[in-house]
């Protein structure tokens, strides 16, 4: 794998200076937006430091306090490199007992539903929650989708026209009459739906994956488990948003800090549909009223042994905060569609991660500001494979002194003086580039077969220049 030294903030600053540059670049590599490179170099930036990263073994401490009967733990701010210091400040905190209350901060987050199901993402909540495999899904939901059960599953949206928003109540209706589902839809208030799932941008080509007023009277096991992850996703995507208090606090102990965070569920949101809340903040909903100054008792403390872990592979959530002001969350959805449309970037579960093209891109875009002959070649290189493939600088075999520019129709020197040029397609064969490099570089080509006549006779030939860089045939004699 190639190694790309590439940082966010270079890349704004030093990277987009020149605005025919940026137009250039766009236009070799067809990005419509500023913004679609922007989000390339974030995802491939983010990929090269998780490639190289190294892990490394740390050690923390941990306290666990009471304050009116309620546990809660706190863990040190700071990180540790070796063992033996770790313990000589166990030592200190288990002399005191008692940590003291020097800041609190209190955060009011809201954490939006997920979008509705598409193909891939179902795939991969099935695999993840059940173990089925990309094969097994796939049948599953052709099966309920043929029986009518669920609309067309192999999209690759999660959102639904603004034509569509209307269908959804009656599709809560409907699941409110099962008994099953009963329990779930009754928190749902008809007409205070989230319409976050709306986007038409996102829903060009297909919707997301929707159930149908048909409901299934008899599934198998496995029908089942797929049928409900559709039921409650949608449930979960035009629910109000999970609102949480989150509170940080800073405790001091024998003159070291230590931080206590805990979440307090304000509004229950989505989180209600499944009841889960995966997070990685402790919820305490009834933690006693705490200020500045009060005094928390140790319960216990330890030691614990960690490493540093890599960082992750930007989602959309990440690289929406990334971006910040830089872009629009409608055009974030634009620009992802595209990048992966044009292979620049794989998604895997919800992250994404550049492909070697991708990575090409951003590194030729990063690597050195480019001259006007590398724009040039790049405005008319339509073909991706020829760019990554030229390895080498090709100059005039003419004048022998200047680089020579490739398009699509012809090879040409830039001097005026000089005004060779070789076209490239010639009796119905386009030359490649590394034909080309043998052409200027060997004097001729490698034997290039299916060369035809006006008259439909094929023939087959090297191309050959002679001492003037004039170019001929040498065509092969049949046997």
């Amino acid at each position: 794998m190639m190694k790309i030294e590439l940082t966010y903030q270079s890349f704004i600053t030093n990277e987009f200076t020149s605005d025919k540059r940026v137009n250039a670049l766009k236009r070799a590599f067809h990005f419509d937006e500023h913004s679609q490179l922007l989000a390339l170099a974030l995802i491939c930036e983010r990929y090269v430091d998780r490639l190289n990263f190294k892990s490394k073994l740390y050690f923390e401490l941990d306290l666990l306090h009471t304050k009116s009967f309620v546990e809660c733990r706190s863990q040190s701010k700071f990180r540790l490199k070796e063992e033996k210091q770790a313990k000589h400040i166990l030592k200190s905190i288990q002399q005191t007992e008692i940590a003291e209350v020097i800041d609190i901060e209190i955060n009011v987050s809201s954490e939006n539903p997920p979008l509705l199901f598409n193909f891939k993402d179902l795939q991969e909540a099935a695999n993840l929650n059940y173990n089925f495999t990309s094969d097994e899904t796939l049948k599953i939901i052709q099966s309920l989708y043929e029986k009518g059960f669920i609309t067309n599953p192999l999209t690759e949206s999660n959102s639904i026209p603004n034509s569509m928003w209307n269908e959804i109540p009656n599709l809560v209706r409907i699941l409110q009459e099962r008994e099953e589902y009963k329990k779930v839809t009754n928190g749902l208030r008809i007409g205070f739906f989230n319409k976050q799932i709306v986007n038409d941008l996102n829903a060009k080509i297909g919707h997301g994956i929707l159930t149908t007023e048909k409901i299934p009277s008899a599934l198998s096991v496995m029908e089942k488990v797929i049928y409900d992850l559709i039921v409650f996703r949608l449930l979960e995507s035009i629910s109000p948003a999970c609102i949480k208090e989150i509170t940080n606090v800073e405790l001091e102990v024998s003159q070291h800090i230590f931080v206590l965070k805990y979440c307090k569920i304000v509004d229950v949101g989505w989180r209600s549909i499944k009841g889960n809340f995966s997070e990685d903040v402790e919820i305490i909903q009834d933690f006693p009223s705490i200020k500045k100054g009060d005094k928390l008792k140790i319960k216990q403390s330890n030691i614990t042994q960690k490493n540093t872990k890599p960082p992750d592979l930007h989602t959309e959530s990440s690289l929406f905060s990334a971006i910040g002001i830089h872009g629009n969350q409608e055009q974030l959805y634009d620009d992802i569609e595209k990048l992966l449309s044009n292979n620049y970037i794989i998604k895997e579960n919800k992250s994404f991660i550049p492909t070697e093209k991708g990575l090409k891109i951003i590194e030729l875009i990063n690597r050195k500001p480019l001259n006007n002959k590398e724009i040039i070649l790049l405005i008319n290189q339509d073909n991706y494979q020829e760019i990554s493939s030229l390895t080498t600088k090709l100059y005039c075999p003419k004048c022998k002194n200047q680089q020579l520019f490739i398009n699509e129709i012809n090879v040409e020197c830039p001097k005026t003086t000089c005004n060779w040029k070789q076209f490239r397609t010639i009796c119905g064969v386009q030359l490649s580039i590394s034909e080309i490099e043998n052409l200027i570089y060997k004097g001729k080509t490698s034997l290039i077969k299916g060369f035809q006549v006006k008259t439909g006779k094929k023939f087959n030939a090297i191309i050959e220049l002679n001492e003037h860089a004039e170019s001929s045939f040498v065509i092969e004699l049949k046997k």
